[in-house]
């Protein structure tokens, strides 16, 4: 079963799937990365294109959500592509701030057993060198809480340009 959902201009803004218990997903990761963040919420990967990423361009990262329990808190997810300086310290390249669904679907309306796909567009800056980036992703409340609960991000993979 599919159900179509519109913005105010009458726009598709997304489309919700309803499958069987145990169904195979039509959408799955490009990249594999299963975690599981804690509060219900677990990844099971993530998609980045164009590969490679061009400097000035945007980078398209879909984040695949699956959902074992309500979450209790409003989170906001962070990915951002990050390079490794002379000291190896993490510097940030660019990054997308907002929760989930561009900020249309909060995480606290989440129900067990959903399986989300989560698009974060990312400005990448025009003098972006030629190299390989980390991605990473990491979940936090305005109360200070975080996912992974000791604030660091869960690495995803590498992007390059």
């Amino acid at each position: 079963m599919q159900q179509a959902i519109f913005d105010p201009q009458g726009q598709l803004f997304a489309r919700v799937y309803r499958l069987p218990a145990n169904a195979t997903p039509q959408s799955l990761p490009q990249t594999r990365r299963e975690v599981t963040l804690g509060d219900g919420i677990g990844l099971l990967g993530y998609t980045a294109h164009p590969t490679p990423a061009q400097a000035g361009k945007t980078l398209y990262v879909e984040l695949h959500w699956l959902v074992s329990a309500q979450p209790t808190h409003d989170w906001t997810v962070t990915v951002r592509v990050v390079t490794t300086d002379a000291l190896n310290k993490s510097k940030r390249v660019a990054e997308q701030v907002n929760r989930p669904g561009e900020d249309s679907l909060l995480t606290t309306r989440w129900q067990p057993g959903w399986r989300l796909v989560d698009e974060y567009q990312i400005k990448l800056p025009p003098t972006l060198a030629p190299g390989v980036y980390a991605l990473a992703v990491q979940l936090s409340t305005p109360q200070g809480a975080h996912l992974p609960a000791d604030g660091t991000a869960v690495f995803l993979g590498t992007v390059t340009r």
